[in-house]
């Protein structure tokens, strides 16, 4: 059934129609049938000359399509199916009908309302086309395909010129619209039409306080007895997504009240807007939320599962035995993501061995970007009761005469520091117990020592990472090299 037509228009399941003649109102009535040429059909038999009757009668039932936006193709290959089928011909007929009712309301919808109903339009389409027994997948995708194409040329005319007009769109239109400017958004690559995309789509959930309804997973399930992680801001719990493993991050902010929790899941959402959209070889992908598992927090974060763990951890396991350049080519990646995350715009905010995954290639994958700065601005976080990781935190923050605020800048202080971590094997300053002795050697503009290797029980760090190391963690955010520049210090790939 179509939930979003005018009450007038019902259907009826496809073969429960009347096998009375079709009524003056019907697409049928409104055709006139051309007399068929029996001379080239004498030699065949009854049915066949029948069949054929049928189709020339059919193929004269015309749907006029041109007022529509988007759809044309899947209208298009429902009329092909229904005309050379074999079904009866009232059956037929009523099936044309009905593809009639559904163009004919989507016809009247502007270029925004279009983009709006497209995805409810298009599986109606495809429902008919179900009920017709027609179940080609391989045709359906491809023209799935040559539609998306029309579509994101028209995001790319509205996202301009019919902005107004969208950020006043409400209920089920604006979810519509936002559904289908999400989807375009994750299949398309280019830089001047996803930017102001994203831009428009956070626009408009902020402005009706809803979010693209494919953001949220049925997730198959949740072992929430058993944590197996723990981050600066999340609890992780192994579940399980369409057959595959994977890591639901629960984050560390309890709220009973339902207005706390709701603030910060608006929080959550708009920075979830543009995580869902990244795509980089060493970013960790998003696949989605879930609201329905723990009550009381905000929506849960799920990715895949890494089974090789954290970079720190997976490291230190191997006792030594994985080679310095291997080290190197970790931190090369985790500069490239970090690039990459910078490049959109994106401050990670908790860099460290434990916010960086290593996948099952064994490669390295950054995670938790941005979830430090989505508390800061929830809990109203200062340099006194912020919840990030202390000693990977640059001078600035620890300045109370300063605003409390991350930024790219101190995204590539903490890498600095992560590389001291990861050559260690131990935390930044690790002999110094009290974090706040840590803060005042910080802003006394001392480091960590040069990780030199045994008899300490360290690696040796190279010279030339170490001059990267020294570079990223300048006193002043103003001297440090922006991180596109920085994995090309490190190492060659």
């Amino acid at each position: 059934m179509i939930q979003h037509l005018p009450p007038q228009i019902q259907y009826a399941p496809p073969y429960a129609y009347s096998p009375q003649p079709p009524t003056s109102t019907t697409l049928a009535a409104q055709n006139t049938v051309s007399s068929p040429d029996y001379a080239s059909v004498a030699s065949d038999s009854q049915e066949e000359l029948l069949q054929r009757l049928r189709q020339l009668e059919l193929r004269q039932m015309l749907i006029d399509k041109s007022a529509l936006k988007v759809g044309m193709h899947f209208v298009e290959l429902a009329e092909d199916i229904i005309r050379s089928s074999t079904n009866d011909r009232r059956i037929s007929t009523a099936f044309l009908d009905r593809l009639q009712e559904l163009v004919e309301w989507m016809s009247k919808h502007n270029d925004v309302c279009s983009l709006a109903y497209s995805i409810q339009f298009r599986a109606d389409v495809e429902m008919l086309l179900q009920d017709l027994g027609y179940n080609d997948r391989i045709k359906i995708q491809q023209v799935f395909g040559k539609d998306d194409q029309v579509i994101s040329h028209l995001f790319r005319e509205v996202i301009h010129s019919g902005k107004e007009e969208i950020l006043h769109l409400s209920d089920e239109k604006a979810t519509g619209f936002m559904d289908a400017l999400h989807k375009c958004i994750m299949a398309n690559n280019d830089a001047p039409f996803v930017v102001p995309a994203r831009r428009l789509l956070k626009n408009l959930c902020a402005a009706t306080e809803d979010f693209p309804p494919t953001l949220f997973l049925e997730l198959d399930s949740v072992d929430t007895n058993h944590q197996i992680g723990r981050g600066g801001f999340a609890d992780i719990f192994l579940g399980r997504y369409k057959g595959q493993d994977i890591a639901l991050k629960r984050l560390q902010v309890y709220q009973p009240d339902p207005k706390e929790t709701s603030k910060f899941s608006k929080s959550l959402l708009q920075e979830v807007l543009t995580w869902v959209h990244l795509k980089h070889i060493y970013v960790l992908p998003f696949l989605g939320l879930d609201e329905k598992t723990f009550e009381g927090y905000p929506p849960c974060i799920v990715t895949p599962y890494m089974r090789n763990g954290t970079m720190n951890n997976f490291v230190n396991n191997r006792n030594g035995t994985l080679p310095d350049r291997r080290v190197d080519k970790l931190l090369f990646e985790t500069a490239h993501g970090l690039a990459y995350l910078h490049s959109q715009n994106i401050v990670h905010g908790d860099l460290r061995g434990g916010n960086v995954l290593i996948d099952d290639g064994e490669h390295a994958q950054l995670a938790d970007f941005g979830l430090a700065i989505i508390t800061d601005a929830t809990l109203g976080t200062t340099s006194t009761t912020q919840r990030g990781s202390l000693r990977w935190m640059a001078p600035e923050l620890h300045d109370y005469r300063l605003e409390f605020k991350r930024t790219e800048a101190s995204d590539v202080y903490a890498f600095a520091c992560l590389c001291i971590e990861i050559y260690t094997g131990e935390q930044p300053f690790w002999n110094i117990p009290q974090d706040m002795a840590v803060v005042l050697r910080v802003l006394d503009q001392r480091r960590p020592p040069r990780p030199s290797g045994p008899p300490n029980g360290t690696r040796a760090m190279s010279d030339r990472l170490w001059a990267t190391v020294e570079a990223c963690w300048a006193h002043k955010p103003s001297d440090r090299p922006e991180m596109d520049k920085v994995s090309g210090l490190i190492m060659s790939p």
